[in-house]
């Protein structure tokens, strides 16, 4: 009997993680519109992103990337827009993107100048926290690296 209620009260204590980390209560609306585009994450592992996420409004131009230097943020734009320049050549992108994605996955330096233009909402995370948190959610990384893989997909197929 005691092991039948001993493993009774287990898989209670579990169930109940399960269901607490799948839900997403709890969300402010600035929270919700992310999680929106983190979508292949589940609300617990959303969680934990939240906990190292920064954000930020930018209301007038902020450099945040210069070309050939140490980049120690992965940014994602959520809305508003982006100038990119390498060489001659100019882009302007518009959220939601990922910005120091390449710098972040080669852990090398920016590969271009990136300016956020007025108006924009970002979000970043600090190079060395999101990589620990990765270290230990290998699913997490899993589809952490999807989402930057389609963000490139899309970046090269305009």
């Amino acid at each position: 009997m005691f092991w039948h209620v001993l493993f009774v009260g287990i898989n209670a204590v579990i169930i109940t993680q399960i269901y607490f980390e799948r839900k997403t209560f709890k969300f402010t609306e600035r929270q919700k519109i992310l999680y929106s585009h983190f979508n292949n994450l589940n609300p617990g592992e959303f969680r934990k992103l939240l906990k190292i996420t920064n954000w930020q409004t930018v209301k007038r131009k902020k450099k945040i990337t210069r070309l050939n230097k140490k980049l120690n943020n992965l940014f994602f734009i959520i809305d508003g827009y982006v100038e990119v320049q390498k060489d001659e050549k100019i882009i302007k992108l518009k959220g939601p993107v990922f910005i120091g994605e390449l710098a972040f996955l080669s852990k090398s330096n920016a590969s271009a100048d990136v300016t956020v233009l007025s108006k924009s909402n970002l979000v970043y995370w600090k190079n060395k926290e999101l990589n620990k948190l990765l270290s230990t959610r290998p699913s997490m990384k899993i589809s952490l690296n999807n989402l930057i893989n389609k963000d490139l997909v899309k970046k090269l197929s305009n």
